[in-house]
């Protein structure tokens, strides 16, 4: 007996760090329907035995059967992957997914809370008890699960303007440029069409390419051209279900072009020798002393330019801080002190880069810099960040004719 406990211990020893740190699981559509056996669109009523230690039967209230042979009301499912008391509160309506097992292991429920189910967008995903649960495209409709049943794909509209952020109005506005995408899923075999308005290409492909997503965020994603010297990529964020079925009301945003105006957007796409953005911060005291801050768009790196011209790298960049390398082993630090600003006004920006670039849009920030070894810190000033001017860079694989 004591021999089987120490056996047991190394077991969980060694599979525990192996669940706790698991990668998370991903499905396609099509294949996670070859794998089910029942769809039912359902109120979740909780665990069979809520205070069991282990807890593996679930029950649903059938409200109705979309596919597969149910007549009971009330139904009794095992538990899939991973423990749906985890994902799902009781009482949900959701579309319950039953694999060939009898496991209730897939779910989708509306994205707007208290929405009806049959009229809404919906968020499809599994249970998993280790990390996240994808299902490519995570973003669906019942009409869209009917269709799939019938005809083996399912269709997408999604249309939308493309938005820029409005420092005077302190929002995404919506510009000149709209897309028009319909993608058609279907497993390996998946099409799009991207129509665009008020978009003058010159040198990058005519036709984008659009993917959807696999999280919780219903998202689109068009690519014309994926490089980092001369990028065109555009993100967008379903708002709505238009038509209760499968048009979508998008609002799309420039993408690898950080912060960019609508402005010096149709100017980077008319000028083929533009590439990634600079933005240049000054760093000044009330006497004038001041650092200049070169923001590099496509992650070469900050540069902390002093006033006889010394230029210090970036080590690292936070959400209040910029640590830079300095002389001698030394640390040179600007810590920034962020706005406390509402979720919506930092809506569309992609890492720490975009948002401090967006707070400057709206506010200086108020800084201090220290110099920082193994033993000390040494206070060099306080200083306020702003933001000079937003310039480009230069697109590297240019050549110019010279005809």
């Amino acid at each position: 007996m004591k021999l089987l406990k120490i056996i047991l211990i190394l077991l969980i020893l060694v599979i525990l760090p192996y669940q706790v740190s698991a990668e998370p699981l991903y499905i396609e559509f099509g294949e996670m329907i070859s794998k089910t056996k029942t769809i039912v669109i359902a109120e979740y009523l909780g665990a069979t035995y809520p205070n069991a230690e282990i807890i593996d039967s679930y029950k649903l209230l059938v409200k109705e059967v979309i596919w597969g042979n149910i007549k009971d009301k009330i139904i009794t499912v095992r538990r899939g992957q991973g423990g749906v008391e985890y994902g799902l509160k009781p009482n949900t309506i959701c579309v319950a997914f039953i694999n060939q097992e009898g496991g209730f292991e897939w779910v989708a429920t509306p994205h707007q809370k208290n929405a009806d189910i049959q009229s809404s967008s919906l968020y499809l995903r599994g249970f998993y008890d280790y990390n996240a649960y994808l299902i490519y495209p995570s973003l669906v409709t019942v009409h869209q699960i009917r269709e799939y049943l019938q005809k083996g794909s399912m269709s997408y509209y999604l249309k939308g303007n493309l938005h820029f952020f409005s420092s005077e109005e302190k929002k995404m506005k919506a510009g000149k440029t709209s897309f028009d995408i319909e993608y058609i899923y279907q497993p390996k075999n998946s099409k799009n069409t991207v129509k665009a308005e008020n978009l003058p290409i010159k040198d990058f492909p005519k036709q984008g390419y659009a993917s959807l997503g696999a999280w919780e965020e219903p998202v689109v994603s068009i690519v014309y051209e994926s490089n980092l010297i001369r990028p065109l990529k555009f993100g967008g964020r379903v708002q709505a279900l238009k038509d209760n079925k499968n048009t979508f009301e998008v609002l799309f945003y420039v993408e690898e072009l950080d912060e960019i105006t609508e402005n010096m957007f149709f100017e980077y796409l008319n000028h083929e020798a533009y590439g990634y953005l600079y933005y240049e911060v000054l760093v000044q005291t009330e006497k004038g002393e001041n650092f200049k801050l070169m923001c590099q768009e496509n992650k070469a790196g900050e540069e902390l330019v002093d006033s006889k011209g010394m230029r210090y790298r970036y080590k690292s960049f936070s959400e209040d801080k910029i640590i830079f390398n300095y002389k001698e082993g030394k640390e040179l630090i600007l810590e920034y002190i962020p706005l406390n600003l509402t979720q919506d006004k930092m809506l569309y920006t992609r890492g720490v880069l975009a948002k401090f670039i967006r707070q400057l849009k709206l506010s200086s920030l108020s800084a201090r810099i220290y110099e920082k070894d193994a033993q000390r810190e040494i206070l060099v000033g306080n200083y306020t960040l702003t933001l000079k001017r937003t310039l480009f860079g230069p697109n590297l694989n240019f050549k110019p004719d010279k005809r």
